[in-house]
């Protein structure tokens, strides 16, 4: 579990963000609240993996960004797949929504397809960047 807490240019962020691995299940979530000054916005997810074995596991993930002052909300939902080749290496696909509620009704279907590596001894970092991170989104 990881509290993180700091104040930049005048943005205050603070959030919470716990992991959790038992076997082949793997979940982990975060939440966070930071303030502009002028805008105060809110992001929570979670995320998780089963593995059947023979490295082949199946993948899900959800994401929520609201930015209150502006009344816009943006949620990412996510599933798929991944296979580890080697110790430490695999490739995935996923195929997800994301969509708002920000007046415009967008609505978006997309697909990411990838590969990951980690390094270590621990194989890699605790945590995943959040998939709204890796989106283009419209604002």
């Amino acid at each position: 579990m990881s509290l993180k807490v700091f104040s930049v240019d005048h943005i205050d962020y603070y959030g919470v963000e716990a992991a959790y691995s038992a076997g082949e299940i793997s979940a982990q979530g975060y939440l966070g609240h930071g303030d502009t000054g002028t805008q105060e916005i809110t992001i929570f997810g979670a995320s998780g993996a089963y593995g059947f074995g023979n490295g082949i596991a199946a993948i899900g993930e959800m994401d929520f960004l609201d930015i209150a002052d502006c009344g816009e909300t943006y949620n990412t939902i996510e599933l798929g797949g991944s296979y580890e080749t080697v110790a430490g290496a695999s490739v995935y696909a996923t195929l997800g929504n994301l969509g708002s509620d920000d007046g415009t009704g967008f609505d978006e279907i997309y697909y990411s397809i990838g590969a990951t590596f980690s390094f270590g001894p621990d194989g890699g970092i605790t945590f995943a960047q959040p998939t709204y991170l890796e989106l283009p989104l419209p604002f």
